[in-house]
């Protein structure tokens, strides 16, 4: 049986590093009419790398650490958390001045993924073997995308666009 997916991430304020602070931030910011939840993904997962390090704060070397584990996501993907988490260390520098907070200029700069191409199934064998060339947002862009999801994006599409198996290309980590 299928369960819809919560909303909510455990987050119990003892199991990591900075656990009632990120708690205290996110509360505040869905009581301002903010969702939060990527951005609480973000920082629930900074606290349990935190954890695995056994550091007890965020400075600028278990930051960089963190940086690190996050190559193998899109560079805009990688910006947008290390953005999520500058603005929680900016939060927590109202109440600890001293706290370390990221410089925005060490990030990496946001890059353009290349458009969405949408290719029917006699072409798409041809141009997978030709995409050797990526964005360098994004490598390896293609991916299959079953019947059940293209009906639903391009339900709007002339029907001579549709076919069971439709290839998308899209920005996504390899």
């Amino acid at each position: 049986m299928h369960r819809p997916r919560s909303r909510e991430v455990s987050m119990n304020p003892r199991d990591y590093p900075l656990g009632q602070l990120v708690e205290q931030y996110v509360v505040k910011q869905r009581a301002l009419g903010r969702e939060y939840h990527y951005e609480q993904i973000t920082l629930v997962s900074l606290g349990r790398f935190l954890s695995m390090q056994s550091a007890v704060d965020l400075d600028s070397i278990q930051f960089d650490a963190w940086c690190r584990s996050l190559s193998a996501i899109c560079i805009n993907h990688r910006r947008k958390r290390q953005l999520i988490v500058r603005k929680f260390c900016l939060y927590r520098q109202r109440t600890e001045p001293a706290c370390f907070v990221p410089d925005i200029h060490r990030f990496p700069h946001p890059v353009d993924c290349r458009p969405p191409a949408i290719f029917g199934e006699p072409e798409a064998p041809s141009t997978r073997s030709r995409s050797s060339a990526t964005s360098p947002c994004c490598p390896n862009t293609f991916a299959a995308l079953p019947r059940r999801h293209w009906k639903e994006s391009i339900s709007a599409a002339p029907s001579t666009f549709r076919s069971p198996t439709m290839w998308i290309g899209s920005c996504r980590a390899s």
